[in-house]
């Protein structure tokens, strides 16, 4: 091949390879154009329509890139890029039980405060301290006062209330107790001093809750007997369940402020609450978180309740299910019955049952929840028994007779019942705490108690023995409540008003072991 023809066959090969080139090139702008035309009507028609539809269809030009890192071929994987927050740093989620809120109320001169989490649960383990602050101007904090004074900070898991009507009783004629609510001194030496070992907390764990008033509420009295207000005084949960109160503090708009706590985050502080010159009856809606399990007492000193009526017996009394014409038959248990098999009581002849909801404490005061409360509760009503509650009371003065109403409320707001809520009024073999008030404290004390059910809505009355009924109380400030009289003897003697009588310990019935108290109630609930 001479050298011209040569030169033209190799410009005619590269013209080729340069149409060919120019083909796929021009090609792929067209499917180029093609598809960024075709996203942006979808992105015109999202704005248009606020939609954002999933294409049926793999987009081509991501379908390789699917392929290889198994993405989803419908979607964009550059789409990230137009996210402005895509590389915002989220949050992260805190933990409710590290968030913190106060509970506070007042009954007479005092505040109760329940350092809760953000499950509503109180916080215990922590040496937890709160200072407070007396609001100048009243008419402002007035509204805040009533909103925040129990229900608490926001953020606190709500407990729930009885809705009751005030009453103004006379007034008090006893002390206020003082619970925690040690003053710590801004001083450092008198902290210093004020530091406690694990065993001397232990120690003023049962100091800081008994009847008589502790060391902080004795020194920081005046000569008036008052608390007056000190805006340096930080007061202590000394024996860290959660709970602080503070006894004798003036009556006025106070403003309460938990101290920072390592680990935790308050959630809400600065909460108001007034404080009473006087007692009113009426629920301490944060009441549950006083409220003890045996668990965390020594029952063997704490629950040590006497049956007066046995002492008293005079040996005429009947053991058998007694069966009158104007009267229905009942039981009254608690722990001590143990487990019971509640059809089989039914199926006995037993009408009704009297449960034992808790007790206060014989040597602390702690208010205690009776181990078999709930189960006996519910397990009367299923059996289709009507039920009523009773207390046994340990409270010195109103302000504790109102807490322990206020404890029977909170644990039966979950039930339906029929009988009236009693408070059990009885020694508890002469070293109680309650053991040597005299007759009018103890009128006080199961009146308080008794106004504050009523006032509630429900039924109140009063469990004593004869002697009781007759020597240690003051039945003429005590009407229109059921009186259950305890008599173990052939009759009843004794000439006051009672609607039920339980005339015997020692009764038999199916489905409990061993002996049960036996009751007639001369009132159909």
């Amino acid at each position: 091949m001479d050298s011209k023809l040569k030169a033209k066959v190799i410009t005619i090969a590269l013209l080729m390879v340069v149409m060919v080139i120019g083909t796929v090139f021009y090609a792929n702008y067209l499917k180029d154009k093609a598809i960024r035309e075709k996203k942006a009507q979808k992105e015109e028609s999202q704005v248009q329509t606020g939609s954002e539809e999933i294409p049926a269809e793999p987009i081509e030009e991501y379908a390789s890139l699917a392929e290889k890192y198994h993405l989803d071929p419908s979607k964009d994987p550059y789409a990230f890029l137009g996210d402005d927050s895509f590389f915002d740093v989220e949050e992260e989620e805190k933990d409710p039980k590290t968030q913190l809120s106060l509970l506070v109320s007042s009954a007479e001169r005092d505040i109760y405060v329940s350092v809760v989490n953000g499950e509503g649960e109180a916080v215990k383990g922590q040496r937890f301290g709160v200072s407070l602050t007396k609001a100048e101007n009243t008419e402002e904090n007035e509204e805040s006062t009533a909103a925040g004074s129990v229900a608490g900070a926001a953020g606190a898991k709500n407990t729930g209330s009885i809705e009751n009507h005030h009453k103004k009783p006379e007034k008090m004629a006893t002390d206020s107790e003082a619970r925690d609510g040690v003053k710590e001194s801004p001083n450092p030496e008198d902290k210093a001093d004020a530091v406690k070992t694990d065993s001397e907390e232990e120690k003023a764990r049962e100091e800081n809750i008994r009847s008589t008033a502790g060391a902080a509420g004795r020194e920081n009295r005046s000569e008036d007997g008052k608390n007056p207000f000190d805006p340096s005084r930080k007061y202590v949960d000394l024996d860290k369940d959660g709970c602080i109160y503070i006894a004798d503090i003036d009556a006025g708009q106070y403003k309460v402020s938990l101290e920072d706590v390592e680990g935790f985050e308050i959630a809400g502080n600065d909460v108001p609450v007034q404080v009473k010159e006087q007692l009113e009856y009426t629920v301490l809606k944060d009441i549950s978180y006083l409220i003890r399990t045996e668990d965390e007492i020594d029952a063997a000193k704490e629950d040590t309740q006497v049956n007066q009526a046995e002492i008293d017996a005079d040996g005429t009394e009947h053991h058998q299910k007694l069966s009158e014409e104007d009267a229905l038959l009942g039981i009254d248990v608690s722990k001590w019955n143990k487990e019971i098999n509640w059809q089989l009581v039914k199926e006995d002849g037993i009408r009704f049952a009297i449960i034992r909801c808790g007790y206060r404490g014989s040597s602390t005061g702690a208010l205690v929840e009776d181990k078999y409360f709930k189960q006996n509760i519910e397990g009367a009503t299923q059996a289709g028994l009507k039920v009523g509650v009773y207390f046994f009371t340990q409270a010195v003065n109103e302000v504790e007779a109102v807490e322990e109403a206020s404890m029977v409320l909170s644990l039966i707001r979950p039930y339906k019942l029929e009988y009236p809520l009693y408070i059990d009024t009885e020694g508890a073999g002469g070293h109680g705490r309650a053991d040597g008030i005299d007759k009018q404290t103890r009128t006080n004390v199961v009146k308080a108690f008794c106004e504050t059910i009523e006032n509630s809505g429900f039924n109140a009355g009063i469990y004593a023995n004869r002697h009781w009924f007759r020597g240690n109380l003051d039945m003429s400030q005590l009407t229109g409540y059921q009186n259950w009289l305890a008599q173990y003897s052939d009759k009843p003697t004794y000439d006051g008003e009672y609607s039920m009588w339980q005339y015997t310990s020692a009764g038999s019935v199916s489905g409990i072991n061993g002996r049960v108290d036996l009751n007639l109630s001369y009132m159909a609930y």
